[in-house]
C-alpha cells in the first residue's frame, strides 16, 4: 500500500469518526475502537506495572509487589466509613461511573472518561484496615494511548484529596501535590 493511500484511509476513517462520533454513545464508539472501556479486575497485590507510562499505583507499605507511585494515605476511620466515602466522591465526578462494586470486599471498579474525546480510563480501588483505621490501593489505567502525560496519577492525587478534604478531623492523609 502506497503512502498515499494510507494517508487517505486515516482521513477518511477520522472524517468518519467525526461524523458518526456524536451520533454513538462513548461505550459503543469504544467498544468498536478498542474494546470495553471497563478492562476487568486485576489482583493488586499482585500486580505487575505495564511497561508504557500510562498508569498510576497506589499502595501502603507492603501491600503490593509493583512499585507505587506515591504512598497510600492512612485514614482514621473504620473501613466500611472510608469505602462509603470513596464511592461517595466517585459517584459525584461527573467523569466517572461505577461499573464493578463489592461492599463486602471494600472494592470497586469505575471508568472515568476524559472531558473533551471520552477516552475510557479503568479505576480499580480497594480499601484496606490498618493499624489505626483503613488505607488504600488504588489503580488507573488508560486504555488506548503510550503514555497519560500523568493524567492517572493526577487523578488518583485528586481522589485521594478528596477523601482527605472529607474527612479532615480524622485523616492522616497527606501527598505531596503535583
Amino acid at each position: 500500500m502506497t503512502a498515499r493511500r494510507r494517508i487517505l484511509l486515516v482521513a477518511a476513517a477520522l472524517v468518519a469518526s467525526l461524523i458518526v462520533a456524536p451520533f454513538v454513545a462513548p461505550d459503543t464508539l469504544w467498544h468498536l475502537v478498542g474494546g470495553p472501556a471497563d478492562q476487568g479486575p486485576v489482583d493488586l497485590a499482585t500486580l505487575e506495572r505495564r511497561a508504557t507510562p500510562n498508569d498510576a499505583l497506589v499502595c501502603p507499605d507492603g501491600g503490593c509487589r509493583a512499585q507505587s507511585d506515591f504512598p497510600a494515605p492512612r485514614f482514621d476511620v473504620p473501613p466500611a466509613a472510608l469505602f462509603a466515602r470513596l464511592v461517595d466522591e466517585i459517584e459525584a465526578d461527573p467523569e466517572a461511573s461505577i461499573v464493578a462494586r463489592d461492599d463486602d470486599a471494600l472494592s470497586l471498579r469505575a471508568v472515568y472518561r476524559s472531558p473533551l474525546m471520552g477516552f475510557p480510563d479503568t479505576v480499580q480501588a480497594e480499601v484496606l484496615p490498618a493499624e489505626t483505621g483503613a488505607t488504600l490501593r488504588l489503580y488507573s489505567r488508560s486504555l488506548i494511548g503510550r503514555s497519560d502525560l500523568g493524567a492517572n496519577a493526577a487523578r488518583l492525587r485528586r481522589l485521594i484529596d478528596a477523601l482527605a478534604r472529607a474527612l479532615p478531623a480524622l485523616s492522616t492523609a497527606s501527598i505531596a501535590p503535583l
